[in-house]
């Protein structure tokens, strides 16, 4: 990276991974790329176990602490494992973002030492951990699946257009049949040679509206959606 005036950045060195616990997450579509994104549900969520974890916070810190001392003793080992058994080829026909391809070839990269670990540690069997690593593979390969369609979702093109049309069938978004027929204290626009001829103030206001109810922050100000929607020739500004 680079500055305004073509200097290097400063660059800091990983620490570590975050974790982003929003339901208003935005950004654009390289940046959803660079995450992986987990959609939670209610219901998803085992209430006894993360009772348990509530109850009992030093056990997380303190198995991790382990685990990565574990990894310090056995660096190059390690090191050997990932050169030569880094699972991209694993995940390159289940998703098309190369990104992508490496978050999950990394997790499972991380699962396979963690294995390792716990059976050096007789916390689990050879067969335990196969079949530990089988449920791995399966909810990451799932996983990526889900964050690569909702990060293409998350085109605000397509954000603004899918509101629009669920506006308008929900009737929150009313267009006259015709230019004769619209009434600008009960329409929003009007429909002309298949096209449709919108109040962009207000149509703006109701899908940022309609996001907000979902709890999600619409990405874009109105005149950068307007770029954008111009730029995929959805538009042309009057």
């Amino acid at each position: 990276r680079s500055t305004v005036k073509l200097d290097r950045a400063k660059e800091f060195v990983p620490s570590g991974c975050v974790l982003v616990t929003a339901e208003d997450l935005s950004g654009s579509h390289s940046s959803y790329l660079r995450s992986l994104i987990l959609s939670i549900s209610k219901g998803d969520i085992d209430g006894s176990k993360l009772r348990f974890f509530q109850n009992n916070p030093d056990i997380i810190p303190a198995h991790m602490n382990r685990f990565l001392r574990w990894i310090g003793q056995h660096g190059d080992e390690v090191i050997n494992r990932i050169r030569f058994e880094y699972p991209a080829a694993q995940f390159e026909n289940t998703v098309t973002e190369l990104r992508l391809v490496d978050t999950a070839a990394t997790l499972m990269m991380t699962a396979h030492l963690l294995v390792s670990y716990a059976e050096a540690c007789g916390a689990m069997t050879s067969v335990q951990s196969q079949g530990f690593l089988s449920h791995c593979y399966t909810a990451i390969s799932t996983a990526v699946v889900a964050s690569e369609a909702m990060s293409k979702d998350a085109n605000p093109c397509v954000m603004h257009l899918e509101a629009l049309f669920s506006l308008m069938d929900r009737g929150e978004i009313r267009l006259a049949e015709n230019m004769k027929m619209y009434v600008a204290e009960f329409h929003d626009g009007f429909l002309s040679d298949q096209c449709a001829w919108l109040d962009a103030d207000t149509i703006y206001a109701k899908v940022t509206k309609h996001y907000s109810r979902l709890n999600i922050t619409f990405p874009l100000q109105e005149r950068q959606l307007a770029v954008h929607l111009s730029d995929a020739q959805l538009i042309d500004v009057a």
